[in-house]
């Protein structure tokens, strides 16, 4: 019976009293209305506005860094995960593979060390960065100064993990 009084619209019924309030009204195009107004590209162009100033206008702060990169590594370890499952999925002869990079001389303190490092701050950023943000679900941390101070410390803890699983 619900079902059936649901069908016929009776949630909707109050929606159709604002149908008749709302009026079409609509959106610039840039260009001018009539012919004594200046268009507003042309206005902002000789005004010296700029067209999007949305990164230019913000002073450049540690917590925008830590959104950028905590953005940035997620990113990363998804294509990662999803460059080692196709490669698990292809690769039939690991052996070669590894045979491969062997047989490239590397040096260990130019290559691949900085290599693994940089994987595991990768992974070591991204996890503390995420509970950071896990923190601030709860409604902690939201002062500058607090916001401030995790972010340094999440820039440090990440640092020393990353340098302790590299040197392994």
């Amino acid at each position: 019976m619900a079902l059936a009084r649901l069908s016929r619209g009776s949630l909707y019924q109050p929606f159709q009293a604002l149908r008749c309030c709302v009026a079409f009204v609509p959106r610039s195009t840039g260009l001018a209305t009539d012919a004594n107004t200046e268009p507003f590209f042309e206005k902002n162009r000789r005004l010296g506005r700029p067209l999007s100033p949305h990164l230019t206008i913000y002073k450049w702060e540690l917590n925008m860094n830590m959104s950028l990169f905590h953005r940035i590594t997620g990113t990363g370890l998804s294509l990662s995960i999803a460059g080692l499952s196709a490669g698990y999925l292809f690769v039939r002869d690991w052996d070669s593979v590894v045979t491969f990079f062997q047989g490239l001389h590397l040096p260990h303190w130019f290559v691949i060390v900085p290599g693994k490092f940089l994987v595991a701050w990768i992974f070591a950023f991204h996890s503390f960065n995420g509970l950071r943000h896990l923190s601030w679900d709860f409604g902690k941390g939201f002062l500058k100064p607090t916001m401030k101070a995790s972010a340094w410390t999440v820039a440090a803890i990440s640092g020393l993990v990353a340098a302790f699983l590299a040197s392994y």
